[in-house]
């Protein structure tokens, strides 16, 4: 069971490390593969990003899925969420945050029950989260922590170093061909992240074994992340990951992300009756409209939080489903 959960724990390392927002981070790894004139026009990018205390969504799709084996019943489990629409954000400090979207439509299957949600609307704040499904609006507290959309906090190339951690063998940035968004050219750049190289490059830090370590145990050796990696590797084969971002040649903003994972984790080593645990996550999302003020309003009357669960009962299903509970 604690190999497991090390193992869990490197996966979800993974996953943090190989986000989108790698394209915001400082730090050269994304350059592999550009020219130097291709690289300046990403790192710029970058650092214009971190001043960003506003954006319009014009647009964003999402897709997820994931198939398993119910270990106990041996039966095929499923969910599936995909989702469109618009929306805003705003964070000119971490108390002041606001997150709204406007679901044009969105679907949910947990593999018995289908629910399809059409405009809809999402107001997140720190403390409160209000819905609004067929004109009626909910809410409730919700903590929510935005310190993490804090890009400027967000300094990639010192986290890796401060870890030990060299990714450039393990992430490679093409240039595309230019296209045209927000009535301006386009740089458009694609990064590929071998998995593969990616975990050979986490296990030969020692400050991940440390990490890696449970509570009251010694440090993971090096010996032993070597032995992990030599497990793990193998078991993601086929597990693909692909970045894209769109950057404005005149105002040098990204204006454009989107991102394809595609996950085939093959448990059978530690738990044979669980198969392959496979999936996928991809969205797009525009971005515009850079630090002009967002007028949203925050409704003034709204029913519980709770009543949403007889409203839509399959978001409680898709919840459990995902390990949420929700």
């Amino acid at each position: 069971m604690k190999q497991v959960a090390r193992v869990l724990s490197l996966v979800v390392l993974v996953a943090l490390l190989a986000t989108p927002f790698v394209s915001f981070a400082q730090g050269d790894p994304r350059c592999n593969g550009l020219s130097e004139a291709d690289c300046q026009i990403v790192v710029q990018a970058a650092d214009q990003m971190m001043g960003v205390t506003a954006f319009t969504i014009p647009n964003f799709e999402g897709n997820f899925e994931l198939n398993m084996t119910d270990s106990e019943t041996g039966e095929p489990q499923s969910v599936s969420v995909t989702a469109a629409g618009h929306g805003a954000i705003s964070i000119p400090s971490v108390e002041e945050a606001l997150v709204y979207l406007y679901i044009t439509e969105a679907t949910m299957d947990d593999g018995e029950t289908t629910d399809t949600i059409t405009d809809a609307e999402v107001i997140l704040t720190p403390a409160m989260m209000y819905v609004k499904y067929e004109g009626e609006w909910y809410g409730g507290a919700e903590e929510t922590d935005f310190s993490s959309f804090d890009l400027g906090a967000l300094d990639f190339n010192t986290m890796m170093d401060s870890l030990g951690i060299d990714l450039s063998t393990a992430i490679t940035t093409t240039r595309g061909a230019d296209a045209e968004l927000h009535g301006q050219n386009m740089a458009t750049f694609t990064t590929n992240v071998d998995i593969g190289q990616l975990l050979t490059a986490l296990l030969s830090s020692p400050m991940v074994g440390e990490a890696l370590g449970m509570s009251g145990e010694e440090a993971m050796s090096p010996e032993e992340l070597q032995m992990m990696g030599a497990i793990l590797t193998p078991m993601l084969t086929g597990t693909t990951l692909q970045t894209e971002q769109w950057i404005g040649l005149d105002d040098g903003y990204v204006h454009d992300i989107s991102m394809d994972l595609v996950l085939n984790l093959d448990m059978t080593m530690f738990a044979p009756e669980a198969g392959a645990i496979t999936g996928e996550l991809s969205f797009d999302i525009e971005l515009d409209g850079f630090n002009q003020p967002i007028n949203v309003e925050i409704p003034a009357e709204y029913k519980s939080l709770d009543d949403l669960d007889t409203a839509v009962p399959n978001l409680g299903g898709i919840g459990n489903a995902l390990g949420g509970g929700m």
